[in-house]
């Protein structure tokens, strides 16, 4: 099955999406619906959807607004509208399709078509992931492929800083000021690093060890980068990452 969600404000047009969706297609399974840009970033965030439907006017933001929100865009976005002068940004912003009001079941039904075969091969650029990923088991690999909307980014693991979870979704951020948003949570990188120097340090960070500037003991715990970024250290991580700060300071002395 493929997860769509669909943005729109208006009741009518949503109506007949989803009326051709349950008809025509019957492996896109319906996720949620949202009538503003605003509910739109919570339902996408919520839901880690593989298709987005989304409406291009609507109450407090536009369709572009939403995507705005995300740097990288693991979904796939089919513009649904009744404005034919928003085609040229649409493809900007790297839209599969771009369908106009009142909906053709055809043109629909081409579009997801369209879409579920990039999300096929995402997924089997996702298996490539998995593979290299589970190859650290064995030590050799120092770097980290992660699946991105063009394709594998391999990283190499002492250039990441760290990595902040929200939901679905995990931001990498690297030594310099480059970041990666990837459609997959936390606890997935937490099962893949903690073996290595990284730690988590609270449910929504993971931290490099080396990239760390100080401990700081004031503010209830927390950390220092080299960067300058600092982040809270949860109560119940906090005896963890002191045991590995006193291991590296062991690494580090020899």
């Amino acid at each position: 099955m493929y997860k769509c969600v669909i943005i729109d404000d208006e009741p009518l047009a949503v109506g007949l999406l989803e009326s051709i969706i349950r008809e025509n297609c019957a492996d896109l399974e319906i996720s949620g619906f949202a009538m503003s840009a605003l509910e739109g970033i919570k339902l996408i965030r919520k839901t880690c959807p593989d298709i987005v439907f989304l409406d291009i006017e609507m109450p407090g933001g536009s369709g572009f607004d939403v995507l705005e929100c995300f740097n990288e865009r693991p979904f796939e976005i089919i513009f649904v509208t009744a404005y034919n002068q928003y085609a040229i940004k649409a493809f900007k912003f790297n839209a599969l399709d771009y369908l106009l009001k009142p909906l053709d079941t055809a043109e629909l039904i081409t579009a997801v078509e369209k879409a579920k075969k990039s999300i096929d091969e995402h997924v089997e650029r996702h298996k490539q992931y998995l593979s290299v990923a589970g190859n650290f088991q064995t030590g050799n690999i120092k770097n980290l492929a992660v699946p991105t909307s063009n394709g594998l980014e391999y990283i190499e693991l002492c250039n990441i800083s760290w990595i902040e979870g929200d939901r679905g979704y995990s931001t990498i951020y690297l030594t310099g000021s480059k970041k990666i948003v990837v459609c997959k949570s936390l606890g997935e990188f937490d099962d893949i690093l903690k073996d290595y120097f990284f730690v988590r340090i609270h449910k929504s960070y993971i931290i490099n060890l080396y990239q760390i500037e100080k401990y700081i003991k004031a503010e209830g715990g927390a950390v220092q980068l080299k960067n300058g970024v600092k982040l809270m250290v949860s109560r119940r991580s906090r005896e963890n990452l002191l045991k590995a700060l006193k291991l590296i300071s062991k690494d580090l002395s020899h």
